[in-house]
């Protein structure tokens, strides 16, 4: 018997991480297939409430956020689940490029609509 399962995924329309955690979901409610009757709602989650409207350097964005000098972002940039074309983006078919090339971090609040009601998916 199929069971009707609402769930509201909150998330950041610029954090990568919820995209593949999004994906890992739908992968998951695929697979279980008429188990469930699964409704998604998006929800809004601003991750950088205080970042300016111009952006910020990435290196900047880091360090005030997590405290990480230059020398252990690198470190982290190196690990295999940030490599460039590998880990759990490239895995999920996402394309990555190099820090090197990234523009600066910046504030989604600009490109999202006033008063943006969530957006229910059925699966």
């Amino acid at each position: 018997m199929t069971k009707p399962m609402r769930i509201d995924f909150v998330s950041d329309v610029s954090c990568p991480w919820c995209v593949i955690g999004l994906g890992g979901l739908e992968a998951a409610l695929a697979r279980v297939g008429d188990l469930v009757d699964a409704t998604i709602t998006l929800q809004p989650f601003e991750l950088n409430p205080h970042m300016p409207a111009e952006g910020q350097n990435i290196g900047e964005h880091v360090r005030e956020k997590y405290g990480a000098t230059p020398e252990q972002s690198a470190r982290n940039r190196d690990t295999p689940s940030c490599q460039h074309g590998s880990g759990p983006s490239a895995r999920r078919g996402f394309r990555t490029r190099s820090r090197s090339a990234e523009p600066p971090r910046r504030n989604t609040i600009p490109g999202r609509p006033a008063a943006a009601p969530a957006q229910a998916t059925r699966l």
